[in-house]
């Protein structure tokens, strides 16, 4: 139930309470017109009853007195009108008199008392088909009887006993239009206080570490206000910890970069060859730990990079090119060129990463290179792949499939975190998945901009 609903339900604040307000609204309306048909149902039908009994009562007392039957049946059909037919007749009416509801009842027993006859003096109910004096289909028309002195019957058949107002365009100009007034006035005011909400959420997407972040605007009622402030003080929060953070680890790694060149000195006088080699693995892993950890601070928006036209290919090219001089298998698979505006040192940066960590973990890696209204690059290997359940975590800063950190398959854990930050931060998009015949694939797609867009400078 709650799915369904929430399925149904409107997304914004504004649509949610105009929903509610029009509910509200055609509820009452329906409710007011209800009782407003009641009521006038119920005075309509008194002057209704009242009309008859007294028309019945002069009717009755204008034929009594005439002498012949010609003259009693001319009268009576000179008196009748379209919604009170009047006939004379010598037999005793047949009417159904079981069926009449307890309205109806009513009305007769109402009658009897306004015109003073008895129960034999006068009879009430439906007529049959075919009972009325001239014939004709005049089932279900109420027909009330009045004996005469002489035992002739003066029959009335009344088409309607109380007269049911009815719903007209006209009537409900009137509602139409207080109900589309009252929705307009809601929605701009609602537009009004919801104004800082949507403030709130500029705020939020435009929040960058990188940049001075203007303060939202402290006004409104007094629970926006004091949204407002509690936002401007967790942004100021949030900044001023990034920035710690950013100068801690700046810092750290600047301050490691030292004992290591001390160690690679000293390491220099070793005469051990083993250990020499042994420790030189070490310090270059070390080295490398470090760097990659300045170039996650600096992908995640610690740093801006003119963006400029680049050819992504001839990119590609010299990466597989110095891959392929270190003894691995890679092989490139590109039209001749593709221009895309991005950083160049951090999309290579990226692309190096991606590149990279498939040499590390398979013998060979073949990257396809597809350029249409986007560049799709797509990097496969022959290594083990990863795990179903971990698909989902390698690109978590510091996560390493395998526990262990060898020389020849360690790390940082921030390679494809540093690419993933580069590609979403050029607007584009990075998947990975096992390959059917085995290894890894990964899915890399950058959005190319129309022919005439002019180069830009972006935070990345």
């Amino acid at each position: 139930m709650k799915r369904m609903l929430a399925t149904i339900m409107p997304d914004t604040v504004v649509t949610r309470a105009v929903t509610v307000l029009v509910v509200a609204l055609l509820v009452l309306n329906a409710i007011g017109y209800l009782t407003y048909r009641v009521g006038v149902d119920a005075i309509v039908s008194a002057a209704r009853e009242r009309e008859l009994a007294e028309r019945i009562s002069s009717i009755t007392e204008a034929i009594r007195v005439l002498p012949s039957a010609a003259e009693r049946d001319r009268a009576a059909h000179a008196l009748a009108t379209p919604t009170l037919e009047v006939h004379w007749a010598q037999s005793a009416p047949v009417t159904d008199s079981v069926s009449l509801d307890e309205d109806v009842r009513l009305l007769i027993e109402r009658l009897r008392v306004s015109l003073k006859l008895d129960a034999t003096a006068l009879v009430a109910g439906y007529t049959k088909y075919g009972t009325t004096p001239q014939g004709g289909d005049k089932s279900h028309i109420l027909q009330v009887s009045v004996r005469l002195d002489d035992k002739s019957w003066l029959w009335f058949l009344s088409h309607a006993s109380g007269t049911l107002p009815h719903l007209s365009w006209s009537s409900l100009l009137i509602p139409m239009f207080m109900c589309a007034s009252i929705i307009l006035i809601a929605v701009l005011s609602l537009r009004w206080v919801t104004r800082p909400l949507r403030l709130f959420a500029k705020a939020a997407e435009e929040f960058s570490l990188d940049a001075k972040s203007e303060k939202l605007t402290e006004t409104g009622p007094k629970e926006l206000r004091a949204a407002a402030r509690a936002l401007n003080t967790m942004l100021e929060r949030i900044g001023l910890l990034v920035r710690e953070r950013t100068q801690a680890l700046a810092a750290l790694s600047h301050d490691l970069r030292t004992p290591i060149t001390r160690i690679q000195l000293r390491n220099e006088l070793t005469d051990d060859t083993a250990t020499r080699s042994a420790t030189e693995a070490d310090l270059a892993e070390m080295d490398s730990m470090v760097q990659s950890t300045l170039d996650y601070l600096r992908s995640g928006g610690t740093q801006t990079e003119a963006v400029q036209m680049v050819d992504i290919v001839s990119i590609l090219h010299t990466i597989c090119d110095d891959l392929a001089d270190l003894a691995h298998d890679v092989e490139l698979t590109a039209p001749s060129s593709a221009l895309l505006q991005a950083g160049p040192v951090s999309i290579k940066r990226a692309l190096s990463n991606v590149i990279g960590n498939a040499c590390k973990y398979g013998e060979r890696v073949r990257v396809v290179v597809a350029a249409n209204r986007s560049i799709k690059i797509i990097v496969n290997d022959d290594g083990p792949g990863i795990p179903p359940e971990e698909l989902s975590h390698v690109f978590e800063p510091f996560y390493r499939v395998e526990a262990s950190r060898s020389r020849t398959t360690g790390g940082s854990g921030l390679g494809l975190t540093i690419a993933r930050n580069i590609v979403v931060a050029h607007q584009g998009s990075i998947e990975i998945e096992n390959r059917p015949a085995g290894g890894l694939q990964v899915r890399i797609t950058l959005p190319r901009p129309p022919p005439t867009t002019r180069p830009t400078r972006n935070k990345l």
